[in-house]
């Protein structure tokens, strides 16, 4: 469906992250501030250059904690953290680098890809409070455009399994949760256990009942504004992630999941809205 409705000349909008965060500083988007791009190899972009042009941006960054993502990366993979202090580099859960060890293991990387460098950010303390984690736990908030205005058809909180560096619940791999949304009041309804057969048991409310997510109506604010500046794509998963300074934006996807086998959301409805959308000459 969403294939109909997201023409397949545009889907590099949101599938390039690198097209996608450099559109999104255009339209003054609020994404992770990205410090710097790596291109792959190509005749004009060699080896040589892409190690000078790595060694020169770890020099210029200031210490701190960073992300590093493939550009065209699904699913979490291929991403990992570091951080720098003075002349020294971290990954996070791996050994320490110099500059120049570190030029070569980051550069190696992008000859076959290309690769992104974001500051680190970090959940709203609210969220840390009832989800603790390292990872950036994000929401998961899909939107429809009708009559050129944005509806938010459902919005999932996704939950980092226990000792996970990313959300994303990579088929059930990650043994992340899925929060169910009050779309009106930003209140988690119902968790919903991921495992590799699918959704599996209902996770208990003790401790989650009665929370509302912070910053809840300027979420869904922006998230209707980057939708209008991100036509002629009509639908759009995108991943939000809710700080202590607001919501910012970290992707989007043309090519969402649905939440089909999830209590809470009525699935022939959400459907019927998509399809009603569709152009009739697709």
């Amino acid at each position: 469906m969403q294939k109909k409705l997201n023409p397949a000349s545009f889907v590099q909008m949101t599938e390039s992250k690198t097209y996608f965060y450099k559109l999104c500083e255009q339209k003054g988007i609020p994404t992770p501030k990205v410090l710097f791009y790596i291109n792959k190899e190509s005749s004009s972009n060699t080896r040589k250059q892409i190690v000078n042009h790595v060694k020169y941006q770890l020099n210029a960054l200031p210490d701190g904690n960073f992300i590093v993502k493939p550009s065209s990366g699904t699913h979490g993979k291929g991403i990992f953290f570091f951080s720098k202090k003075a002349d020294e580099f971290q990954i996070i859960g791996a050994k320490t680098f110099t500059l120049d060890s570190f030029t070569y293991h980051l550069g190696a990387l992008c000859y076959l890809h290309d690769y992104i460098i974001q500051e680190r950010i970090t959940n709203h303390t609210d969220i840390l409070s009832f989800a603790p984690s390292d990872a950036l736990q994000t929401l998961r908030v899909n939107s429809l455009i009708i009559d050129e205005e944005c509806s938010i058809i459902f919005c999932l909180f996704k939950q980092a399994g226990y000792g996970q560096l990313v959300d994303n619940f990579n088929m059930g791999q990650n043994k992340s949760t899925l929060w169910v949304v009050d779309l009106k009041t930003g209140q988690l309804v119902q968790g919903y256990q991921i495992n590799e057969n699918g959704y599996g048991h209902k996770e208990a409310l003790n401790f989650k009942k009665n929370i509302c997510l912070p910053f809840w109506s300027e979420t869904l604010e922006l998230v209707r504004n980057a939708s209008k500046k991100f036509l002629p794509l009509r639908t759009v998963g995108w991943d939000v992630a809710i700080t202590n300074k607001g919501p910012i934006i970290i992707e989007g996807n043309c090519f969402f999941d649905p939440a089909s086998s999830i209590e809470g959301y009525d699935q022939e409805n959400i459907y019927q809205q998509l399809k009603k959308q569709v152009p009739p000459h697709v």
